[in-house]
């Protein structure tokens, strides 16, 4: 299965979306892929297992993103963009399905450079 554009890696409130697993994959550091210190999901919820080449201090090391043959967990994936939106000022609506969240943080902070 092939993930759906954008990714997005998720560090609390810091959300990021990228347009291909190893685009994000390089905004990544070792020592916190290693601490577990990220999420990355595709568009629809699937996660991705990441992978460090170094150690807990390399913060040269190579990362990798494999998608997850795991369910998709789309509802935390919407939360997590729900919660980032309203914390730059947006209001967004109770039902807001994912879809219409992912189209909306595009708009407002768009795709990483």
């Amino acid at each position: 299965m092939e993930p759906t554009a954008p990714i997005f890696i998720v560090d609390g409130l810091d959300i990021s979306a990228h347009r291909s697993p190893a685009e994000a994959a390089l905004q990544l550091e070792g020592p916190d892929v290693l601490a577990g210190d990220y999420r990355v999901y595709d568009a629809n919820g699937h996660t991705f297992i990441l992978s460090s080449s170094g150690g807990p201090r390399d913060y040269s090391a190579r990362v990798t993103a494999q998608l997850s043959d795991k369910s998709p967990v789309p509802d935390e994936l919407a939360e997590a963009l729900r919660r980032t939106l309203e914390a730059v000022g947006m209001v967004v609506p109770p039902r807001s399905s994912l879809a219409d969240l992912v189209w909306a943080f595009l708009a407002k902070v768009g795709y990483e450079r």
